[in-house]
């Protein structure tokens, strides 16, 4: 509640247990429905195209259960920035296992 300007660059995962980890979009905030021009919300992540990478990280993520900061390119064509940075924090609801990634965005050019 002390970070509403924020709340617009949040997006939230489920991890999704099965023979291979998966991930379902379950918050995507405005901002990043204006940068990657689509909703993502209900969405699986492997169903975007460029997030290869992405789903990388949160399987690492979920197997180490430790955070990321992370500075990289934009993953798509963008006329208003190049780059992003991204906090992204492992939740649990049993204190064990990952079963809720979030993830706060920052892009710049």
């Amino acid at each position: 509640m002390d970070i509403p300007h924020l709340l617009s660059a949040i997006w939230m995962a489920d991890v999704i247990d099965g023979d291979e980890v998966n991930f379902k979009v379950r918050l995507f905030g405005t901002d990043l429905v204006r940068a990657f021009k689509r909703e993502g919300t209900s969405m699986e992540l492997d169903e975007f195209s460029f997030t290869g990478d992405i789903i990388e990280r949160f399987t690492n993520l979920v197997q180490t259960r430790q955070p990321y900061y992370l500075e990289c390119e934009f993953p798509t064509e963008s006329d208003d920035f190049n780059f992003y940075s991204t906090l992204t924090l492992p939740m649990s609801s049993d204190n064990e296992n990952v079963d809720i990634i979030i993830s706060a965005l920052d892009f710049y050019e």
